[in-house]
């Protein structure tokens, strides 16, 4: 996929839900008919807004007032779906996108919710590389990747924790942590690695951040494995819900 100028994408955006001045519409109308790249990202917003339009609960106030077993469950599977639509939305977002920092993709990711359940726990979420956090009760609700092999993954827990990675090709804008924000960095070879979690307890943040660093160089993590469930075990519950 092309990547286009962000301000194509508001107008993308604007001519999507009908509020593109008229003038502003003609041009963009004559430059859908040659460009790919824009006919190509229009059809993923109409996509994404339709998407959207479809899980939209459609509830009215004597319904809300009732709240009976069977609609709770159906606003559970509301939810569900919300979410997996703002993964999509994010992986189009980020891909246009490039500039956001990782802080800037950490916080994004705090504004959704992910339903993460005893069962997302147990089954592991090592895959195409993607370290496992499963010991350290993180589920990996979210994978983020650009055509520069840009990535983001982002793992939630059913305590609250939150926990980003991002790895980039080229380092990220310094910034500083915080009493809330434990910030760990680092890089290699090829690339450059930022995690990021909020009111995480610190001792859990150092042990999840040594794994990772061995993850990427070592395929015998026993140890670190372990450090890692002992970590979690005595670790206070996230500060963030």
């Amino acid at each position: 996929m092309k990547y286009i100028s962000q301000e194509d994408w508001e107008a993308l955006n604007a001519y999507s839900d009908g509020e593109l001045p008229a003038a502003d519409m003609i041009v963009l109308k004559a430059r859908l008919k040659n460009e790919p790249a824009l006919q190509e990202t229009l059809v993923q917003i109409q996509d994404i807004g339709s998407a959207l339009k479809i899980i939209r609960p459609k509830l009215d106030s004597e319904a809300m007032q009732a709240q009976k077993p069977k609609q709770i469950f159906g606003y559970f599977a509301i939810a569900v779906s919300v979410a997996i639509v703002f993964v999509f939305v994010e992986q189009v977002i980020f891909g246009f996108r490039s500039v956001l920092t990782p802080l800037d993709q950490h916080q994004a990711f705090l504004q959704q919710e992910f339903s993460v359940s005893y069962l997302d726990i147990q089954q592991a979420s090592a895959r195409n590389g993607v370290p496992d956090l499963t010991v350290a009760n993180l589920s990996l609700v979210a994978n983020v990747a650009d055509e520069d092999e840009n990535q983001s993954l982002h793992y939630a827990g059913r305590n609250g924790c939150r926990l980003t990675l991002t790895i980039t090709k080229n380092h990220s804008p310094n910034f500083s942590a915080t009493p809330e924000l434990l910030l760990a960095s680092w890089s290699n070879a090829s690339h450059h690695y930022v995690l990021l979690a909020t009111g995480m307890d610190a001792n859990k943040f150092v042990a999840i951040s040594k794994y990772i660093r061995i993850h990427f160089n070592d395929p015998n993590r026993k140890n670190t494995i372990l450090a890692m469930r002992e970590a979690t075990q005595t670790a206070v519950p996230c500060a963030v819900g």
